[in-house]
């Protein structure tokens, strides 16, 4: 992975709303997307291409929905009680990508 990211400079990602992955009690951040957050998830997908191997995944470009999870399997009492805490206490959040492990 070396060669990929010696290609890239470390950028800082804005997470300025809350979103769901209701049908899996799934709760995460969600990005601002830019163009430099699109072209690394395109050139990582590029790059790795021979190692894709599911067609089907939700990972790969155009089926991507840009994400940090930051809970999932929540029953639906633990699911409103999440959303009634981000209603009143969400605050943007910004992240920095230096590496991809």
């Amino acid at each position: 992975m070396g060669n990929f990211m010696n290609d890239w400079e470390s950028f800082y990602i804005d997470f300025p709303s809350v979103g769901t992955f209701p049908s899996n009690g799934t709760v995460f951040l969600a990005p601002t997307v830019t163009s430099k957050l699109l072209e690394l998830h395109y050139s990582y997908h590029h790059f790795f291409q021979d190692f894709n191997d599911n067609s089907k995944s939700y990972y790969i470009p155009e089926k991507w929905v840009p994400h940090r999870t930051m809970m999932n399997h929540l029953n639906a009492k633990q699911f409103l009680y999440v959303m009634e805490y981000v209603y009143q206490k969400f605050n943007v959040k910004r992240a920095g990508i230096e590496k991809l492990k």
